[in-house]
């Protein structure tokens, strides 16, 4: 038999030990909870930074997945609205993500943080293993929820400490929630501003109604023939809406010209590219537009404006641009000329190809599906000729 000193000092050691190890996890745990906020407050892309959100709960908590998923609803910010992030393995990963959904939607804004059983709900029957669930909240309604499960321990049992970690995790996600919808919200209401102006700028001449918006449409899809990313492609349309924002400082008297313009008004004309930089220089929500805004009528082979730059040097956004402006210029009728056939505006682009326009750049443009654009164009002139009947009346 021990002396009892002996036992006491084991026990003692035992308690020492377990209470290092938690103090400990404890440490990792703070950490991560700092290095998500950082993350949430960095990376530049929603969805990648709820990835790396869940990717760094997995890292520091023993479970074998970890998933976000938001409601298809309007309450949700677009980029996130019906989307699921998986990290780890589950079986079936189609099926699951359905059931993740099925969950989200069943939630309601004042539950907390709850542990499925297998056998009274799908999500933990699935995957044969308890799951614990956060819902992410924004103006008291359920946008998503945060899920993890597949503990990878000997009894698999969800303990209190990972509960609140997962908590506390949700509430950062919720939080940076409702910062997007702000930031959103006040993008939204920027481009809708902008959208307006440049509508007006457009409607000047009847010739170039529309022609903005066109630009931007065209952009976006050059962009992702060639390869951009949506989020980026979707920037590059936002600078196709505002490339010709610079228009509002050139008289109507040259914007309106029925005829070729001499050298004077062309002067004039080629000032547009820097008014608009100028307008939108301290607009911090349009800052990415600036390069397509400034340089959209530079050349490949440094023979444009305003600056005159040559091949690459020219933004990559200012060459899409470039080559969505001027294919919608001779598809559309001016004031001195009739829209040019489609063939001969396709021919002109092909042979444009490493004189005015960027080969590379040329080569994405073919590859676009036209048809989206002809549709846009149907609507814009059935609006046009509806609305001058309305006057007309």
């Amino acid at each position: 038999m021990r002396p009892p000193k002996e036992t006491k000092i084991e026990g003692a050691e035992q308690l020492l030990e377990h209470f290092s190890q938690r103090l400990m996890q404890s440490y990792e745990e703070t950490y991560s909870l700092f290095r998500i906020l950082r993350l949430l407050a960095c990376a530049p892309d929603p969805m990648q930074q709820i990835r790396l959100v869940c990717s760094n709960v997995q890292q520091v908590l023993p479970f074998g997945w970890v998933a976000a998923v938001f409601r298809a609803d309007a309450h949700v910010v677009p980029a996130l609205r019906g989307r699921v992030v998986l990290t780890g393995e589950v079986a079936n990963e189609s099926s699951f993500e359905q059931a993740l959904h099925r969950a989200c939607d069943s939630l309601r804004g004042n539950e907390w943080t709850k542990v499925l059983v297998a056998g009274q709900h799908e999500l933990a029957t699935m995957t044969g293993s308890e799951v614990v669930c956060d819902p992410i909240t924004f103006d008291d309604n359920v946008v998503g929820l945060l899920v993890a499960g597949s503990k990878q321990t000997e009894n698999g049992e969800i303990a209190s400490p990972e509960m609140q970690f997962l908590d506390a995790v949700a509430e950062f996600i919720g939080t940076f929630h409702e910062n997007a919808a702000r930031f959103f919200e006040q993008r939204a209401m920027s481009i809708g501003t902008i959208e307006a102006l440049t509508a007006a700028i457009d409607a000047k001449d009847p010739y170039t109604r529309g022609h903005s918006e066109r630009v931007a449409a065209l952009s976006k899809q050059i962009a992702l023939a060639y390869g951009i990313d949506e989020a980026e492609a979707e920037r590059i349309r936002t600078a196709g809406i505002v490339h010709d924002v610079g228009k509002i400082g050139v008289p109507e008297r040259v914007l309106c010209k029925p005829g070729k313009l001499d050298d004077e008004e062309f002067a004039l004309i080629k000032m547009h590219p820097e008014i608009g930089h100028r307008i939108l220089k301290g607009v911090l929500l349009l800052e990415h537009t600036l390069p397509g805004v400034l340089h959209h009528h530079e050349r490949f082979d440094g023979r444009g404006y305003p600056h005159r730059l040559v091949g690459e040097r020219i933004p990559l956004q200012a060459r899409i641009i470039g080559i969505a402006d001027t294919f919608d210029a001779m598809s559309s009728s001016r004031s001195y000329r009739p829209a040019m056939p489609r063939e001969k505006v396709l021919a002109e682009i092909e042979r444009c190809a490493g004189s005015q326009f960027d080969p590379s750049v040329v080569e994405a443009f073919k590859r676009i599906d036209l048809g989206e654009y002809d549709r846009l164009m149907s609507r814009q002139a059935a609006a046009s000729e509806s609305s001058q009947v309305r006057a007309a009346a």
